[in-house]
Parts: structure tokens; sequence; C-alpha cells
């Protein structure tokens, strides 16, 4: 099942790419189902909170409780998302990539999630094909030019 999920996650970047924005997809799994599916769409929306694992949450509507739930993300979420994860108390995150500066592991681990680092090889060479076919794509989604939008 993890391989299926994170294809999916996988399959949601590619979305995000091909729609002009960068290659981050995310999936919210509760009792072996998706409910939740989402790709970054900083670019797309302008809107600098459309982070995949935001829109995963998002695309999930209201949960009557998410400690059953796992996230699956092709790449490390960021502070914004990590806290999100908190705040919902999804107690499951499996990570595809997370060869990225901004380490949340342990702020999320400290918060009780357990975390999975896969360093998954189709993750890492999605995000760094992507990352240099479109480099400008990626720096909204890391808070850098979304001032000067």
């Amino acid at each position: 099942m993890l391989e299926m999920y994170m294809k999916t996650a996988i399959a949601e970047a590619l979305k995000g790419e091909a729609e002009g924005g960068s290659t981050i997809g995310a999936v919210l799994i509760q009792r072996g189902a998706i409910v939740g599916r989402g790709h970054n769409r900083v670019n797309q929306t302008g809107n600098p909170t459309t982070h995949a694992e935001m829109e995963a949450i998002r695309d999930a509507g209201v949960l009557e409780d998410y400690t059953d739930t796992e996230l699956y993300t092709t790449m490390m979420p960021c502070r914004m998302c990590a806290g999100a994860i908190i705040h919902f108390g999804i107690r499951t995150v499996v990570i595809g990539n997370s060869q990225v500066v901004n380490r949340t592991v342990e702020y999320m681990r400290e918060a009780g999630v357990e975390v999975f680092e896969l360093h998954d090889p189709e993750c890492i060479r999605i995000r760094a094909e992507g990352h240099q076919r479109h480099p400008e794509r990626y720096l909204p989604t890391a808070g850098i030019g979304v001032r000067d939008k």
C-alpha cells in the first residue's frame, strides 16, 4: 500500500508541474482510503498557502478525527505544512524526498508525529529535474518573491 500511496502523490506532483507549478504532491489516507489529494498550486493561484500538503488536507474536507490519518508527501513539508499536520493531529507522515534545507522532521517528531523518510529515488528525481527545468517555480513555494506579486 505504501508504494501505491506514494505513486499517487508523485502523480499529483507531476500534475502540478503540467499546470505550471512545482513538482510537489501529497495524499491524505484514512483507514486505507485516499480521502484527500493535492499538489503545489502556489504559482497557479498566486496563493502562497496552496502547498501540496495543505491542498490534500483541504481536499479531504472536515474529518471527524485526523488521528487515524497518514499523509504521504513527495517532499519535506515546510514549517507551515508541518504546523497544519500537528494542528490537525495527523499522526503519521511519509516523506519521499527529505533532501532539502528545511528540516521540519524534528519539529513534527517532537509533537508526537511518526515520520518516515523514504529517500525515494523517484521523488528525488522528479524534484531535481523539475527544479532544473523551471527553478523559478520553486521560489514562491519557498516563500521567496511571494510579496512581489
